[in-house]
């Protein structure tokens, strides 16, 4: 407000729901919307004479609607923040300024995202007002797809999300716990041998392990054996609707526990990794020590998985090794 007055405008704040009167009774050369929780309907739109914007901290057409913020985070899209005309469809209008935000989600909350985006959309709006003043702001219309989301789509996952943290979540803890909620891990069964050892022989498995030799079914069974029986692995199935997809494996070795997965083919490329990973780390019992991976240098999916859920590279050779505390 200091910094409008600065400029020479006459600021006023409207808390509740615009009417035709209080159009009247201002007369204003500009309207903004901001943090504004009211619709703008269409009949007030059509009293409107000036020009009238939402500022909207997301980088439209993604994240329309309620928690932009959060859901861009949670749904892996564009960051940013814009600025675009109200219109009768709920931020659909011809974009006015529009600026990308990287963050750097190893070390960034969701209330300091929320802070980064506030600035930004602030600078922005400050950079573009001569021309929203003047009624010469360029505009163009958003491009088609983007996504939209209610304050109800978060109702049954705002607790489990925000945790005891609240607004202070690290976000690679808010997408931890976020992920976890799309599968269930549970510990293996002895009637899940067979179907592991059919996992771990698969071509693009053995491609991507650090031992690429075929694994035949007696020399997998004595492992098993071994595994079931030793307190310091763990390994839990993944599991969507009831069906098994992969299987993460923990082995503790002191201090330190390495972590390993593998999904069965019809479960890549649909975003189920991170889930999978995410949901099986949540529910060890060996997630109180350090974990660490060890990954070849040319399966960057799997090191982009591991460096996404926040574990960091302390041996770039081949393989490359990550930890997480």
């Amino acid at each position: 407000m200091d910094r409008l007055k600065t400029l020479g405008a006459s600021p006023k704040v409207i808390g509740h729901g615009l009417t035709a009167d209080i159009l009247r009774t201002l007369a204003p050369d500009l309207i903004v919307s901001y943090s504004y929780r009211h619709i703008i309907n269409a009949a007030i739109l059509a009293l409107v004479e000036c020009e009238i914007v939402n500022l909207h901290i997301s980088l439209l057409p993604w994240n329309r609607g309620a928690d932009p913020n959060l859901w861009s985070f949670l749904d892996d899209t564009p960051k940013g923040v814009s600025i675009h005309r109200v219109t009768p469809g709920l931020d659909q209008g011809p974009l006015v300024a529009q600026r990308e935000v990287q963050f750097d989600e190893a070390v960034e909350t969701l209330a300091s995202s929320y802070d980064r985006l506030q600035g930004e959309i602030l600078d922005l709006f400050f950079e573009v007002l001569p021309t929203l003043l003047t009624g010469n702001a360029m505009a163009w219309p958003q491009s088609a797809g983007g996504s939209f989301h209610r304050l109800a789509d978060l109702d049954d996952l705002r607790g489990s999300l925000l945790g005891p943290e609240g607004w202070s979540v690290p976000i690679y803890v808010l997408k931890d716990r976020f992920a976890s909620s799309k599968c269930s891990v549970r510990l293996v069964r002895e009637e899940d041998a067979r179907q592991l050892w059919i996992w771990r022989n698969d071509p693009t498995v053995r491609a991507a392990s650090l031992s690429t030799e075929e694994i035949p079914f007696s020399q997998h069974m004595v492992w098993f054996a071994r595994t079931m029986a030793d307190a310091s692995r763990e390994i839990l199935i993944a599991e969507q609707a009831g069906h098994a997809m992969g299987m993460v494996r923990f082995e503790r070795e002191g201090p330190v526990t390495s972590v390993h997965i593998l999904l069965e083919p019809e479960a890549r490329g649909r975003g189920l990794a991170r889930s999978v990973l995410s949901a099986a780390i949540n529910a060890s019992e060996r997630r109180s020590t350090k974990l660490r991976a060890t990954i070849r240098s040319n399966n960057a999916p799997s090191l982009a998985l591991f460096r996404g859920l926040g574990f960091e590279t302390v041996d770039d050779g081949d393989p490359v090794v990550l930890e997480r505390d």
